[in-house]
């Protein structure tokens, strides 16, 4: 996903990891991770996480914002821009 921010173009990519029980290959409904992450000029790559509790239902979307908006705010840029995600 490519987010524009002052005149500069940042491509975010996200990986979401859910908890699976025994063999089967259905997660559960409750808790996960989502990982917002980017490579720099020099090859390295940025991650931020947005943990989702094992108390609380998993929900994809809200952990882009989280995670995004982790990931504009270690690069000192602006977190609203996340909100357009």
């Amino acid at each position: 996903m490519e987010v524009n921010i002052e005149d500069e173009v940042y491509d975010i990519r996200f990986r979401h990891e859910r908890r699976y029980e025994g063999d089967v290959d259905v997660p559960l409904p409750n808790g996960g991770r989502t990982v917002a992450y980017m490579f720099t000029a020099s090859g390295d790559t940025i991650e931020t996480y947005a943990d989702c509790s094992v108390k609380d239902t998993y929900n994809k979307k809200l952990g882009r914002i989280i995670s995004a908006g982790r990931l504009l705010k270690l690069l000192g840029l602006n977190t609203k821009e996340a909100k357009k995600l």
